[in-house]
């Protein structure tokens, strides 16, 4: 479980390489329970390329700035910083988009733990899995650091933006 709520920061980070534009990179749900709306954020890609932000439960939703395209690795990024309700995406070192996220009485609670932590697939409910990915993953990361400098660790593995 990953725990955080209003005053823990974070960063999960990976490289990506997809073979098809669409899917979920990452899902994170809590408080579900039957016949109440669970919480969580989704981080998909669509069909032109673009990454999508979703607080699932409140509708908020930000896309990032430019596209990613097939066949080639990125360095993604979800950063959670500052002490406050802002997550931040990231594509290779350049901040893309935020959303601020809505914690309210209803939510407070099931955002200090996230019990349902998937890659590559959104988990809907209990074991129902929808909007694979298609792709590789490697390097997965979380910290419980807001970690914005990602240079020297893309330096040190090769990789050098172009």
């Amino acid at each position: 479980s990953i725990h955080w709520g209003r005053k823990i920061n974070f960063t999960i980070d990976f490289w990506v390489y997809p073979t098809k534009l669409s899917g979920t990179l990452l899902s994170m749900t809590s408080g579900y329970t039957p016949n109440i709306d669970y919480t969580g954020i989704r981080l998909d890609i669509d069909s032109s390329g673009y990454l999508t932000v979703n607080e699932f439960k409140n509708g908020i939703t930000s896309k990032s700035k430019t596209p990613i395209e097939l066949n080639k690795w990125y360095h993604i990024a979800l950063v959670k910083q500052d002490n406050s309700l802002k997550l931040e995406l990231f594509i290779d070192l350049i901040s893309q988009c935020y959303i601020n996220l809505h914690l309210d009485s209803d939510l407070s609670d099931s955002y200090d733990t996230w019990n349902r932590n998937t890659i590559g697939a959104f988990m809907e409910y209990e074991d129902t899995y929808s909007d694979y990915f298609n792709g590789y993953f490697d390097e997965i990361r979380i910290s419980d650091k807001a970690e914005t400098e990602f240079t020297p660790y893309i330096k040190e593995k090769g990789w050098e933006r172009i």
